[in-house]
């Protein structure tokens, strides 16, 4: 049977601070504060690979990260590579009752690896290049209509200014 390691990534557009957490350990086992790259989340990966796999043999990796405002290009990047790795809703990462929390991207980094873990968390919908070109449609079919009104303000407007008013019963741009 695989033994799952749970690493997490508190993500930044300048740093990723990186953590692993295996089932039936008490404390996170491996820590790294590294540069924004995938490349260094699987050297990490390989890494810990190393040091792990001779006591607890075959080993499986899930990979998380809180959603925010890098969205999902390291989620692609690792997923390419062959890596398990889902986009975790930050409202629904465990969160330690009864205490008041501090924030750094340590803590942060354990707490992601322990929802990921315990299962406490829902994953976002990670959109696929359908769901982009449709979202991209749209905007443009939006960015079209207002430029069309604005355009036909603007012809009314000059009309009026030149002492052209419409006078029919039925809207201006019909036939």
């Amino acid at each position: 049977m695989n033994t799952v390691l749970y690493v997490s990534m508190d993500v930044h557009s300048t740093r990723y601070c990186l953590a692993t957490f295996a089932l039936g350990d008490r404390e996170v086992c491996f820590e790294l504060k590294s540069e924004p790259d995938y490349e260094l989340v699987l050297q990490y990966m390989g890494t810990v690979r190393r040091q792990i796999a001779p006591t607890l043999g075959e080993l499986e990796f899930l990979c998380g990260y809180e959603a925010g405002c890098l969205g999902d290009t390291l989620y692609h990047q690792l997923t390419a590579k062959g890596i398990n790795c889902v986009i975790v809703a930050s409202t629904t990462i465990l969160e330690p009752r009864g205490k008041r929390r501090v924030k750094t991207d340590r803590r942060d980094a354990a707490l992601i690896a322990r929802s990921l873990a315990f299962g406490t968390y829902h994953a976002v919908h990670v959109p696929t290049d359908e769901d982009k070109s449709v979202k991209e449609f749209i905007r443009m079919r939006d960015d079209h209509q207002k430029q069309l009104k604005q355009t036909e303000q603007e012809l009314l407007a000059f009309c009026l200014r030149h002492g052209h008013r419409f006078t029919g019963t039925r809207g201006y741009w019909t036939n």
